[in-house]
């Protein structure tokens, strides 16, 4: 059976719900924001290790919308890890979401969340280091937006925002 490893924030507290709902083994990276260092020798040596020991065969990028970097950037306050703020403020200002008006807060939320998560996707992807990790086992790289308190699972990979609900 193949395994998966989820990449989340560890203020998020999502490893609980991801694994009940994804079925089989589970693995679980975190880093703040759900932005890996990729230049951090470490995180790609764990990754590599999980693909290649483990059996991943699918390397998912969790955001949650309560994430509380994505909520102090979406309130205009201090993330607290200011590398994980800059990077989260860059992906507010390239998303055109300070324009966006009628948005609730839960959807300004959700909305900043896949941003990020479709960044982070497209930066694993185009480092030489992880796409060698993730071609040469056949590996895919996906995305994934969650409400954990509501049981909702946003897959990011199909174009179609996927709901699955899971009671707690």
């Amino acid at each position: 059976m193949s395994a998966s490893l989820f990449i989340v924030c560890p203020f998020s507290s999502t490893e609980p719900f991801l694994g009940s709902v994804f079925d089989g083994r589970t693995y679980f990276l975190t880093v703040p924001g759900g932005i890996p260092d990729l230049e951090d020798p470490f995180t790609v040596e764990t990754i590599r290790n999980l693909v290649e020991r483990r059996g991943v065969r699918s390397v998912y990028v969790v955001n949650d919308v309560s994430c509380r970097f994505i909520d102090a950037v979406a309130d205009a306050r201090d993330a607290g890890i200011p590398s994980v703020g800059r990077i989260l403020e860059e992906v507010y200002a390239a998303s055109g979401l300070r324009l966006a008006r009628g948005l609730t807060a839960i959807d300004l939320r959700m909305r900043l969340a896949e941003c990020n998560v479709l960044r982070q996707v497209e930066r694993m992807s185009g480092t030489p280091a992880m796409k060698a990790v993730l071609e040469g086992c056949g590996a895919r790289l996906k995305g994934l937006v969650t409400w954990r308190e509501r049981g909702l699972v946003m897959d990011l990979n199909t174009g179609i925002r996927n709901r699955v609900v899971h009671e707690h």
